[in-house]
Protein backbone atom coordinates (compact mmCIF):
# COMPACT_ATOMS: atom_id res chain seq x y z
CA UNK A 1 0.00 0.00 0.00
CA UNK A 2 2.89 2.36 0.68
CA UNK A 3 4.21 2.09 -2.88
CA UNK A 4 7.42 4.13 -3.09
CA UNK A 5 6.80 5.77 0.29
CA UNK A 6 8.20 4.66 3.65
CA UNK A 7 7.22 4.56 7.31
CA UNK A 8 8.75 8.00 7.78
CA UNK A 9 6.26 9.45 5.31
CA UNK A 10 3.35 7.59 6.93
CA UNK A 11 4.44 8.75 10.38
CA UNK A 12 4.43 12.37 9.22
CA UNK A 13 1.00 11.96 7.61
CA UNK A 14 -0.63 10.30 10.61
CA UNK A 15 1.32 11.54 13.62
CA UNK A 16 1.94 7.91 14.62
CA UNK A 17 5.55 7.05 15.56
CA UNK A 18 7.53 4.87 13.15
CA UNK A 19 8.11 2.32 15.92
CA UNK A 20 4.35 1.98 16.42
CA UNK A 21 3.74 1.58 12.68
CA UNK A 22 6.40 -1.11 12.52
CA UNK A 23 4.78 -2.90 15.45
CA UNK A 24 1.41 -2.78 13.67
CA UNK A 25 2.92 -4.64 10.70
CA UNK A 26 3.88 -7.56 12.94
CA UNK A 27 1.04 -7.55 15.47
CA UNK A 28 -1.86 -5.80 13.76
CA UNK A 29 -3.41 -2.39 14.40
CA UNK A 30 -4.66 -2.24 17.97
CA UNK A 31 -6.30 1.20 18.02
CA UNK A 32 -9.32 2.07 15.90
CA UNK A 33 -8.50 5.78 15.69
CA UNK A 34 -5.03 4.97 14.37
CA UNK A 35 -6.52 2.60 11.79
CA UNK A 36 -8.75 5.43 10.55
CA UNK A 37 -5.77 7.82 10.31
CA UNK A 38 -3.62 5.29 8.45
CA UNK A 39 -6.42 4.37 6.03
CA UNK A 40 -7.09 8.05 5.29
CA UNK A 41 -3.39 8.70 4.59
CA UNK A 42 -3.19 5.72 2.23
CA UNK A 43 -6.48 6.47 0.50
CA UNK A 44 -8.07 3.10 1.34
CA UNK A 45 -10.94 1.95 3.53
CA UNK A 46 -10.31 0.72 7.06
CA UNK A 47 -11.70 -2.67 6.01
CA UNK A 48 -9.14 -2.94 3.20
CA UNK A 49 -6.33 -1.82 5.53
CA UNK A 50 -7.16 -4.40 8.19
CA UNK A 51 -8.37 -7.36 6.12
CA UNK A 52 -6.88 -6.79 2.67
CA UNK A 53 -10.32 -7.10 1.09
CA UNK A 54 -10.89 -5.11 -2.08
CA UNK A 55 -13.94 -2.93 -2.76
CA UNK A 56 -15.79 -6.05 -3.93
CA UNK A 57 -14.92 -8.04 -0.79
CA UNK A 58 -12.26 -10.23 -2.44
CA UNK A 59 -8.95 -10.97 -0.71
CA UNK A 60 -5.86 -10.67 -2.96
CA UNK A 61 -3.85 -13.82 -3.60
CA UNK A 62 -0.07 -13.92 -3.03
CA UNK A 63 2.04 -12.74 -5.96
CA UNK A 64 3.14 -15.50 -8.32
CA UNK A 65 6.82 -16.26 -8.96
CA UNK A 66 8.14 -14.23 -11.91
CA UNK A 67 8.36 -17.25 -14.20
CA UNK A 68 4.64 -17.97 -13.67
CA UNK A 69 3.40 -14.38 -13.80
CA UNK A 70 0.85 -13.26 -16.38
CA UNK A 71 1.32 -9.83 -17.91
CA UNK A 72 -1.06 -7.17 -19.17
CA UNK A 73 -0.33 -4.20 -21.42
CA UNK A 74 -1.70 -1.09 -19.70
CA UNK A 75 -2.30 1.99 -21.89
CA UNK A 76 -1.04 5.51 -21.19
CA UNK A 77 -3.37 8.44 -21.85
CA UNK A 78 -2.81 12.15 -21.29
CA UNK A 79 -5.35 13.04 -18.60
CA UNK A 80 -5.94 16.55 -19.94
CA UNK A 81 -7.01 15.05 -23.25
CA UNK A 82 -9.19 12.47 -21.48
CA UNK A 83 -10.98 15.23 -19.57
CA UNK A 84 -11.80 17.10 -22.78
CA UNK A 85 -12.33 14.48 -25.47
CA UNK A 86 -12.13 11.04 -23.89
CA UNK A 87 -9.34 8.50 -24.16
CA UNK A 88 -8.97 7.91 -27.89
CA UNK A 89 -5.78 6.07 -28.85
CA UNK A 90 -3.17 5.49 -26.11
CA UNK A 91 0.22 7.17 -26.45
CA UNK A 92 1.90 3.87 -25.51
CA UNK A 93 1.39 0.69 -23.49
CA UNK A 94 3.45 -0.70 -20.61
CA UNK A 95 3.47 -4.27 -19.24
CA UNK A 96 2.33 -4.96 -15.66
CA UNK A 97 1.87 -8.19 -13.76
CA UNK A 98 -1.76 -9.26 -13.61
CA UNK A 99 -1.52 -10.31 -9.95
CA UNK A 100 0.01 -6.95 -8.97
CA UNK A 101 -2.82 -5.15 -10.76
CA UNK A 102 -5.25 -7.21 -8.72
CA UNK A 103 -3.61 -6.05 -5.51
CA UNK A 104 -4.07 -2.48 -6.69
CA UNK A 105 -7.82 -3.13 -7.14
CA UNK A 106 -7.36 -2.72 -10.87
CA UNK A 107 -9.01 -4.85 -13.53
CA UNK A 108 -6.59 -5.18 -16.48
CA UNK A 109 -9.14 -3.83 -18.94
CA UNK A 110 -10.04 -0.89 -16.69
CA UNK A 111 -6.66 0.46 -15.58
CA UNK A 112 -4.69 3.12 -17.40
CA UNK A 113 -1.60 5.21 -16.88
CA UNK A 114 -1.29 8.98 -16.87
CA UNK A 115 0.87 11.76 -15.47
CA UNK A 116 -0.43 13.80 -12.55
CA UNK A 117 -1.74 17.23 -13.56
CA UNK A 118 -0.82 18.85 -10.23
CA UNK A 119 1.16 18.39 -7.03
CA UNK A 120 -0.37 16.81 -3.94
CA UNK A 121 2.17 17.46 -1.21
CA UNK A 122 0.20 15.69 1.52
CA UNK A 123 0.88 12.36 -0.23
CA UNK A 124 4.32 13.31 -1.61
CA UNK A 125 2.95 13.42 -5.16
CA UNK A 126 4.26 15.83 -7.77
CA UNK A 127 2.99 17.07 -11.09
CA UNK A 128 4.34 14.75 -13.76
CA UNK A 129 4.47 11.60 -11.59
CA UNK A 130 3.27 8.57 -13.57
CA UNK A 131 0.35 6.85 -11.86
CA UNK A 132 -1.90 3.86 -12.36
CA UNK A 133 -5.55 4.85 -12.23
CA UNK A 134 -9.02 3.85 -13.34
CA UNK A 135 -12.07 5.77 -14.49
CA UNK A 136 -13.96 7.51 -11.71
CA UNK A 137 -17.74 7.34 -11.47
CA UNK A 138 -19.69 9.50 -9.05
CA UNK A 139 -21.72 6.56 -7.76
CA UNK A 140 -18.52 4.62 -6.96
CA UNK A 141 -16.53 7.29 -5.11
CA UNK A 142 -14.64 5.96 -2.07
CA UNK A 143 -14.25 8.13 1.02
CA UNK A 144 -10.70 9.48 1.51
CA UNK A 145 -9.46 8.04 -1.80
CA UNK A 146 -7.40 10.27 -4.10
CA UNK A 147 -8.88 11.37 -7.42
CA UNK A 148 -8.03 13.61 -10.32
CA UNK A 149 -10.81 16.20 -10.57
CA UNK A 150 -11.85 18.75 -13.16
CA UNK A 151 -13.34 22.05 -12.04
CA UNK A 152 -13.60 25.35 -13.92
CA UNK A 153 -11.46 23.98 -16.79
CA UNK A 154 -8.57 23.03 -14.51
CA UNK A 155 -7.40 19.63 -13.26
CA UNK A 156 -6.19 18.92 -9.73
CA UNK A 157 -5.62 16.07 -7.27
CA UNK A 158 -7.72 15.87 -4.11
CA UNK A 159 -9.31 13.39 -1.73
CA UNK A 160 -13.02 12.70 -1.74
CA UNK A 161 -14.52 13.71 1.60
CA UNK A 162 -18.22 12.89 1.96
CA UNK A 163 -18.73 14.72 5.27
CA UNK A 164 -21.08 17.63 4.69
CA UNK A 165 -19.79 19.60 7.68
CA UNK A 166 -16.57 20.49 5.87
CA UNK A 167 -16.04 23.26 3.37
CA UNK A 168 -16.86 22.28 -0.16
CA UNK A 169 -13.44 22.53 -1.79
CA UNK A 170 -10.42 23.50 0.27
CA UNK A 171 -7.50 22.48 2.41
CA UNK A 172 -7.61 20.68 5.73
CA UNK A 173 -4.43 19.69 7.58
CA UNK A 174 -2.42 20.26 4.41
CA UNK A 175 -4.71 18.18 2.21
CA UNK A 176 -6.99 19.27 -0.57
CA UNK A 177 -10.39 17.63 -0.59
CA UNK A 178 -13.71 17.71 -2.44
CA UNK A 179 -17.03 17.12 -0.71
CA UNK A 180 -20.20 15.67 -2.17
CA UNK A 181 -21.99 19.04 -2.31
CA UNK A 182 -19.91 20.28 -5.24
CA UNK A 183 -19.62 17.08 -7.26
CA UNK A 184 -21.23 17.33 -10.67
CA UNK A 185 -20.72 18.98 -14.04
CA UNK A 186 -20.77 22.61 -15.09
CA UNK A 187 -19.34 25.81 -13.65
CA UNK A 188 -18.68 25.70 -9.93
CA UNK A 189 -18.75 21.92 -9.74
CA UNK A 190 -15.98 19.32 -9.54
CA UNK A 191 -16.15 16.21 -11.72
CA UNK A 192 -14.04 13.13 -10.91
CA UNK A 193 -11.91 11.99 -13.85
CA UNK A 194 -9.82 9.14 -12.42
CA UNK A 195 -9.11 7.39 -9.13
CA UNK A 196 -5.43 7.06 -8.22
CA UNK A 197 -4.43 3.46 -7.49
CA UNK A 198 -0.63 3.50 -7.34
CA UNK A 199 2.41 5.60 -8.15
CA UNK A 200 4.38 3.93 -10.93
CA UNK A 201 7.21 6.43 -11.34
CA UNK A 202 8.10 9.62 -9.49
CA UNK A 203 9.15 12.53 -11.66
CA UNK A 204 12.90 13.09 -11.49
CA UNK A 205 14.27 16.27 -9.99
Amino acid sequence: MLGNRDFGWLARETGIPVSTLSDYVHRGISKTDNAVRIAAALGVTVDHLVTGRMDNGAVPAPLSPDDHAEWEQIPFFEVRTVAIAGKGQPLYRHPFRRDWLGRMQCQPDAGWLTSLPSDYAAADLREGDIILCRDARIEELVAHALYIWQADRSLFVARYQPLSALEQVGDRAGERYVTQQVIGSGDGYAAPIARLLAVVLHKAG
